[in-house]
């Protein structure tokens, strides 16, 4: 993954840069490798404010976090993006046939973990 910094009011650090890495990185394992992440580092009276901003393949993601300390800021909006990215893996991983996800199987197992096997009704809308 591409990054590119950005200080608005802060001098440039590179340690900040090394921490926002690591913590992106933990977050990001659901995205593909080519994608690219824009942070954005302000200071704002007594507030320090993270604006991170990624695009890849999957979609654009934006998260912000506002703390007294840069470092809690990036974790806040590192795992505000996490939330995301699990979210949109969750709407991808059984969009088109639930009843052949783990967890669709896991539905038609009763208390006494027997598997029901008869004819999947899918509930139609509209």
């Amino acid at each position: 993954m591409r990054f590119k910094f950005n200080f608005h009011q802060v001098d440039p650090s590179q340690t900040l840069n090394a921490h926002t890495k690591a913590e992106i990185d933990k977050v990001a394992r659901f995205l593909m490798p080519e994608g690219s992440c824009q942070v954005f580092y302000r200071m704002q009276r007594h507030e320090c404010q993270v604006r991170i901003e990624v695009n890849s393949a999957w979609g654009h993601f934006r998260a912000y976090g506002t703390s007294v300390d840069f470092y809690e800021s990036v974790s806040i909006a590192a795992r505000k993006l996490g939330k995301q990215f699990l979210k949109l893996k969750e709407r991808h991983k059984d969009h088109s046939k639930p009843e052949l996800s783990k967890q669709g199987r896991l539905d038609r197992v009763n208390d006494l973990l027997e598997y029901d096997s008869s004819a999947y009704f899918v509930k139609k809308v509209g």
